[in-house]
């Protein structure tokens, strides 16, 4: 891969703005050098996930040769510490900074990988082996850069699950669609009476009760999650701010009566303003 490939990743923060906008709105709420971090970090994710989604080769195996440089880039970048790749040497950095243990790295890039070999998942348990990478991962390298208390782990854990699964219920369309993925447990299909048919063929009123078992679920995993945010050094607005973000996907769903086909589900300004002053109320009521 040249390195002219990675010029479009240059600006870190323009990165995030771009690909996650809610993301970024929370992010704007960090101190600054842990907002510095955040940006370079959210790019170093969105390089593998942007290879793997939208490669510019309809070939596996092109796309299978630009993730494994990308790796062997990092890999050598985290080693000796510098890299002709602004956002490798950032994010190398960004590590042994803060002593981040190299192998969330290893984890994150596997899952990477898996997209690319695999679209079904059986069992809850094989979705929650993937998410560790695609989302705990994450969630365990941002705690290391906001700085955590004993315990704090498991609950940033828990919240990259949340996170994640808020993602998958808004994209069922686009995954099934654009990436024949789908990104939930193909034994409990049967006991929703609904088959990997309704997905493609987007059957609303099939799929209803399901998407909303996992609503109800996924809020559930937001619950347990949340009290870790107090847990913080750093940053606790920040956080919480942004997993109020994301359970407010979850929100829209709801709104959509759990129809994610007709339309993609998103927050507006006036949710934002609105998850903002719940957020301020949920810190002020912990306090």
């Amino acid at each position: 891969m040249s390195h002219n490939y990675y010029e479009q990743f240059s600006s870190f923060e323009d990165v995030e703005k771009k690909y996650g906008t809610s993301y970024y709105l929370a992010t704007l709420f960090f101190p600054r050098k842990i907002k510095e971090a955040t940006f370079a970090l959210y790019t170093w994710f969105r390089i593998p996930d942007e290879i793997v989604d939208n490669a510019p080769s309809d070939s596996q195996k092109e796309t299978e040769l630009l993730l494994q440089d990308f790796i062997t880039k990092w890999d050598k970048a985290y080693n000796e510490r510098e890299s002709v790749i602004p956002n490798l040497k950032a994010v190398s950095d960004i590590f042994h900074d803060h002593t981040i243990p190299f192998t969330l790295s290893q984890t994150f890039l596997r899952a990477m990988i898996q997209d690319l070999h695999t679209n079904r998942y059986k069992t809850y348990q094989d979705v929650e082996e993937y998410m560790d990478g695609s989302a705990a991962a994450v969630g365990l390298i941002m705690s290391h850069v906001i700085g955590f208390e004993d315990g704090a782990l498991p609950y940033a854990q828990k919240l990259g699950y949340a996170m994640q699964l808020s993602n998958f219920i808004r994209d069922i369309k686009e995954d099934i669609d654009e990436r024949d993925r789908i990104y939930f447990p193909t034994d409990e299909f049967s006991i929703h009476t609904i088959t990997e048919q309704d997905f493609v063929n987007h059957n609303v009123e099939a799929l209803r009760p399901f998407i909303k078992t996992y609503t109800d679920f996924t809020h559930n995993m937001y619950d347990q999650a949340l009290p870790g945010i107090f847990m913080l050094k750093n940053g606790r607005f920040a956080v919480a701010y942004a997993a109020f973000l994301y359970r407010g996907i979850l929100e829209k769903v709801e709104q959509a009566d759990y129809d994610v086909f007709s339309a993609r589900v998103y927050t507006t300004k006036r949710d934002k303003i609105a998850l903002l002053c719940k957020t301020i109320v949920f810190l002020i009521r912990k306090k």
